[in-house]
C-alpha cells in the first residue's frame, strides 16, 4: 500500500509537469493569392517558412518546408514547427536574444519556384506573455492562511469512506496507511 501511494504521488507530479509544457510550434494562417491578386482555392501548395534574427534581412535561424492545401477561400493554415526542417531547429532558437521575423515563401505550382509572400515581425503570444510573468521567480511557494491552526491539515486526500490517507501540515506531510487491511488486489 505504501508503494502504491508513493507511485501515485510520483505519477501525479509527472502528469502535472507534462501538462505545463508549451506546444513546440505555433499556428500560421494566410490567404494565398495568384499574380493577379485573386485567391487560390483548393490547391496543394508548397510553403517555406523562415525565421530571421534581428531584422527583416537578418540571418535565417530556422527554416522549414510544408505542403498544404488551401480551402475554398484560398486560406491555408499550418503549424510552424511541424514541417520538414531545412535549417536549424525551432526549439534551439534564442527567442530572448533579439527580435525575430517570419518570412514566408510560396510555391504555387510545385516546381520549386519560390515567391516571397511577405516578412513580418513575430510578436508575443499568450503563452509567452504568461511565461514572462514567472521569469524572475526562483521557486513556487505556497503559504497557509495566517492564524490557521498548525495542527489542522492544509491539504488532505481522502479515500471513498472519508478517511484521510494523505495530509499536508504546516510542519510536514503525513501518509496514513492501514497496515492491517487488505489492498485492492488482496493480500
Amino acid at each position: 500500500m505504501k508503494k502504491l501511494l508513493f507511485y501515485l504521488a510520483a505519477l501525479m507530479s509527472l502528469v502535472g509537469h507534462l501538462y505545463a509544457q508549451a506546444p513546440k510550434g505555433f499556428r500560421y494562417q494566410a490567404v494565398i493569392r495568384d499574380a493577379s491578386g485573386m485567391p487560390v482555392p483548393d490547391r496543394l501548395i508548397g510553403m517555406r517558412i523562415s525565421i530571421l534574427a534581428s531584422s527583416e534581412s537578418g540571418p535565417v535561424v530556422y527554416c522549414e518546408e510544408q505542403q498544404n492545401t488551401t480551402n475554398s477561400l484560398g486560406i491555408v493554415s499550418l503549424s510552424v514547427g511541424k514541417g520538414t526542417p531545412v535549417i536549424g531547429a525551432l526549439d534551439t532558437i534564442s527567442w530572448g536574444g533579439s527580435m525575430h521575423f517570419l518570412k514566408v515563401d510560396v510555391d504555387l505550382d510545385g516546381t520549386g519556384n519560390w515567391k516571397e509572400a511577405g516578412i513580418s515581425e513575430i510578436l508575443s503570444v499568450p503563452y509567452a506573455l504568461y511565461a514572462e510573468q514567472g521569469a524572475n521567480k526562483p521557486k513556487v511557494e505556497i503559504k497557509g492562511t495566517p492564524g490557521y491552526p498548525s495542527d489542522s491539515a492544509l491539504f488532505e486526500v481522502k479515500d471513498r469512506n472519508g478517511n484521510t490517507v494523505f495530509a499536508v501540515y504546516e510542519d510536514g506531510v503525513q501518509v496514513i496507511v492501514n497496515e492491517e487491511g487488505k489492498g485492492g488486489r488482496g493480500g
